[in-house]
């Protein structure tokens, strides 16, 4: 018996400006898994990240995180609960130390 992905996208399509960026991506996230997202800097990468947490519409396709939908309705919730984001910038609270920050969704 397999396990239920935690992370699911099945043929996603994302435009910015009417450009097609990220186009045609499958994948599937087990539980326990680490992924790596990886390429030339304009690629992408960030733009499928924030599609796969619901903060970018998709053009095609869709995305499910522990087999509930990332749909408008259910995002913000799921990106509280199920999944973790951590950008670039981090957005750290510096009167806090890196345990503080990290425990502030908590």
């Amino acid at each position: 018996m397999s396990a239920e992905p935690t992370l699911q996208a099945r043929d996603i399509r994302v435009l910015r400006d009417e450009q097609v960026v990220v186009d045609g991506i499958d994948l599937q996230v087990l539980p326990g898994e680490l992924i790596v997202v990886r390429g030339e800097s304009g690629c992408g990468k960030t733009t499928l990240i924030h599609a796969l947490c619901g903060l970018l519409p998709l053009a095609t396709g869709s995305v499910s995180a522990m087999g509930e939908p990332v749909v408008p309705a259910t995002a913000h919730r799921l990106r509280r609960e199920v999944l973790a984001l951590m950008t670039q910038d981090l957005h750290l609270l510096g009167a806090l130390d890196p345990v503080r920050n990290a425990a502030i969704p908590l």
